[in-house]
């Protein structure tokens, strides 16, 4: 595993769900997919009265669109600080999704119904995951009680008898099997036999010079025995770092940290060619096109204003679309991307577009009749060197000095559908 200098895909991004609204501040916590349906976690807070409101948000489009879906809490509960802490798209009709003091809430029929369920504990509840709509598998913060499995899609659910404390990630794979990862530097404990029986993998660490990284208590268990882990890389200091197994947990590769990240928090599944992982790093994502084999930081641009800070959830959808939700400070985003060559519709024909002068010394203007949107500037090999902000009237000007002379390639994103490319030539001296 190594990083590269860039990434090759084409991404761009677009705001879904924001928190303009007048009267409630939205705060999303979290999102994950399964085909085409979405669904994202989060709270409310209605300005006029200052209560919180835990809820969630569903997409049927990859999405691209939310309804907001109520499941009749008390708003008591999100005023006492209590918040979702993960959710899970399981098929179209099944979600759970799961919180502060034992808190799991379950829908059968795509969130038309709603029920609270209870594992026996009113302590954090760190991961949750389904194999399918009926096997599931729930970590706690619970000192006594941390391991919990349901076989009836959470209507009952049952204690594990298991030492190991400071439990977070956990995945079921059916058939009796499951895996779950302790906090700080593993190890990864896997059982094949619900849990009769318990293998434990050696702690994440440099096989080569047998160096301890400690991590945030995070693991990708979604490539099989391909694992990745990964968090906070403290001896850089404070970087996001990622770290590979292909053996289960047996051997891990040499790390990668990337200093522009404090932490790395969130990953999409390595069932995809490409994969996403975010934390904290101010308009910037890391990007593999191999399922976690290399990396490069991709930049997020938005076709608004707002700044991807801090990552709360990334999800892969359908049709090479991806979900992420952002907050940090005031405003939380829901921003849905996708590749440029996978299922990005064209709208604005080549004649909508104009671009002047051509051939550009300095400053290049542009004027799209599609209104506001962001555009991108690339070289003959595909990668962006420039992007812009359209007005609520579709102009831009840009400037282009500092850009060697030669030929470039503009595209622009409107109301979430990508242009096709007009070419320019930068002439002239430098």
């Amino acid at each position: 595993m190594f990083l590269t200098s860039s990434t090759r895909a084409q991404f761009f991004w677009h705001v879904t769900h924001t928190d303009t609204d007048w009267r409630y501040q939205y705060d999303f916590r979290g999102v994950s997919c399964s085909g085409n349906s979405c669904s994202a976690i989060g709270s409310i807070r209605d300005k006029l009265t200052n209560r919180l409101n835990l809820v969630l948000w569903h997409s049927t489009d990859n999405g691209n669109t939310w309804s907001i879906q109520d499941p009749g809490l008390p708003w008591q509960i999100g005023d006492n600080q209590n918040q979702f802490t993960a959710v899970q798209q399981i098929d179209e009709l099944n979600v759970v999704a799961i919180g502060d003091s034992g808190l799991i809430l379950r829908t059968f029929d795509g969130g038309m119904h709603w029920e609270k369920q209870d594992c026996q504990t009113h302590a954090l509840l760190h991961s949750i995951h389904f194999s399918d709509s009926l096997t599931g598998i729930i970590v706690s913060a619970d000192t006594t009680h941390n391991i919990f499995t349901t076989a009836d899609g959470g209507r009952h659910w049952v204690s594990v008898a298991f030492g190991s404390l400071n439990l977070w990630q956990s995945y079921s794979y059916g058939a009796g099997k499951f895996r779950v990862f302790k906090g700080g530097n593993g190890p990864i404990y896997t059982t094949y036999d619900d849990w009769q029986t318990v293998d434990s993998s050696k702690p994440v660490f440099d096989t080569l010079n047998r160096t301890r990284y400690v991590l945030s208590s995070l693991c990708n268990f979604t490539g099989g025995d391909t694992i990745l882990a990964y968090g906070t890389d403290y001896s850089n200091p404070i970087a996001g770092l990622i770290i590979r197994s292909t053996d289960a947990g047996l051997t891990w590769e040499m790390p990668l940290s990337f200093p522009g990240f404090n932490y790395i928090l969130y990953m999409t599944s390595l069932k995809f060619d490409t994969v996403f992982a975010a934390g904290f790093g101010l308009n910037h994502i890391l990007m593999s096109t191999d399922r976690g084999t290399t990396w490069g930081i991709d930049t997020i641009n938005l076709d608004t204003a707002y700044q991807a800070a801090l990552c709360f959830g990334l999800a892969a959808s359908g049709n090479g679309r991806y979900v992420a939700a952002f907050g940090g400070g005031s405003t939380g985003i829901l921003i849905s991307g996708g590749d440029s060559r996978l299922g990005v519709a064209y709208s604005a024909p080549m004649d909508e577009i104009s671009i002047f002068p051509n051939p550009a010394t300095d400053v290049l203007s542009v004027k799209a009749s599609g209104g506001p949107g962001i555009a991108y500037i690339s070289d003959m090999l595909g990668r962006n060197v420039s992007t812009g902000i359209l007005s609520e009237e579709g102009v831009l000007t840009r400037d282009l000095r500092s850009l060697p002379r030669g030929a470039y390639n503009l595209r622009i994103i409107q109301k979430n559908k990508l242009s096709s490319r007009v070419k320019f030539i930068l002439a002239g001296e430098k």
